[in-house]
C-alpha cells in the first residue's frame, strides 16, 4: 500500500479481486489516512476503464488515473476518490470482466450481477471496511450498478445509478419489439 497523497495521507493499492470462476478484475482501493481503521465504502464498477485511456499501465493505482498534459480535463473516473475520502469513506474503483486491466471475457453485462456480488463479498471481507457498501455508476456502471444490487447482497445499503438501464431486455437490447444492434456497443 503506497501514500498517494501527501497532504491528506491517503493511500492506495491495487489488487485483481477474484471471481467465483477464477477470473480476476482489475481493483483499485483507497482509503483514508485515519478515523479508522474501518470505514464504509463506495464501490463504482465500469466497462469505460478505471484508469485514463492513454495510460501505459492499468493497474498503477498511484498514476494511471491521472489525466493527459494535453487534455487536462479528460480522465477517468477515478479522479472522485479524493473527494470520497474527504466525506469519511473508502473509495473501491473496478474494471468490468474481460475490460481494460480485468481478466475474462467480456460478454456486456452477463456477468455484472454474480461478479458485483461477488466483489461486494471480497469487499465485506476487508479489515479496512465496516461491511457498509454504497455502490455509484453512470450510464454502463449504473446497469453493473443495477446488476450488483438485484443480487440483494447484504451489505449493500444504498446505489446511485445515473442514465442507465435497470432492464436489459426492455431498455438496452429491445425496443418496440425488435432489437437495437446500435445499443450493443459495448
Amino acid at each position: 500500500m503506497q501514500i498517494i497523497d501527501d497532504r491528506t495521507g491517503a493511500r492506495a493499492f491495487q489488487t485483481m479481486v477474484p471471481m467465483r470462476d477464477g477470473t480476476r478484475l482489475n481493483t483499485f482501493v483507497f482509503l483514508p489516512e485515519s478515523s479508522g481503521p474501518c470505514w464504509p465504502v463506495i464501490l463504482h464498477r465500469t466497462p469505460y476503464g478505471i484508469t485514463a485511456a492513454d495510460a501505459s499501465d492499468k493497474t498503477d493505482c498511484t498514476r494511471a488515473w491521472l489525466p493527459s498534459a494535453e487534455e487536462p480535463l479528460r480522465g477517468s473516473i477515478l479522479r472522485g476518490w479524493r473527494n470520497i475520502l474527504a466525506h469519511g469513506y473508502s473509495a473501491v474503483y473496478q474494471d468490468t470482466r474481460g475490460r481494460h486491466g480485468s481478466e475474462g471475457e467480456d460478454r456486456v453485462y452477463a456477468d455484472d450481477a454474480a461478479d458485483g456480488y461477488d466483489t461486494l463479498e471480497w469487499i465485506a471481507a476487508q479489515p479496512w471496511t465496516n461491511r457498509e457498501i454504497g455502490m455509484s455508476g453512470s450510464s454502463a456502471g449504473a446497469t453493473t450498478t443495477f446488476a450488483a444490487a438485484s443480487t440483494r447482497h447484504p451489505t449493500l445499503r444504498a446505489f446511485f445509478a445515473q442514465a442507465g438501464a435497470s432492464s436489459i431486455y426492455d431498455d438496452v437490447v429491445y425496443e418496440g419489439q425488435s432489437i437495437e444492434m446500435e445499443r450493443l456497443w459495448l
